[in-house]
């Protein structure tokens, strides 16, 4: 159930401009032309959706951890947790889990939460230095 869950969320995403790659490692790719790219995969409580934001500086000061607070603080959907990875940089990663039981409308809706949560990453502490490299 979870792989046609998620081929119907790839072929919802087709339609709205996405186009992705499954990978092999089990996650799907996804980018779009002006919207943050993002990784998919089926679990057996439903499908994840990660994005990262890769930032120039160091991702590890007070400022930054008390901004993912304030981003799960006033996230609809999505989870925000500060992240490092040696020789990839540092950045903020959202997480999303969109249920089994695709549906087309439902589907709609909770993207459209999900797009206007990562808004609320435009708010990151001295943002004029940040740039986002990899999503």
């Amino acid at each position: 159930m979870a792989d046609d869950t998620l081929k119907d969320i790839v072929n919802h995403l087709e339609f709205l401009g996405y186009s992705s790659e499954r990978q092999d490692d089990g996650w799907t790719s996804v980018s779009h032309p002006t919207r943050p790219d993002f990784f998919m995969k089926p679990f057996a409580h439903g499908v994840r959706a990660v994005a990262f934001f890769r930032y120039d500086e160091q991702v590890c000061g007070p400022e930054w951890l008390s901004f993912a607070n304030n981003c799960n603080e006033a996230s609809r959907l999505a989870s925000f947790s500060v992240f490092s990875q040696d020789g990839k940089g540092t950045g903020v990663r959202s997480v999303v889990v969109f249920p089994l039981a695709y549906d087309k409308v439902m589907f709609g809706a909770w993207m459209e939460a999900w797009q206007q949560d990562l808004e609320i990453l435009r708010n990151a502490p001295e943002r004029e230095r940040a740039s986002a490299v990899t999503h």
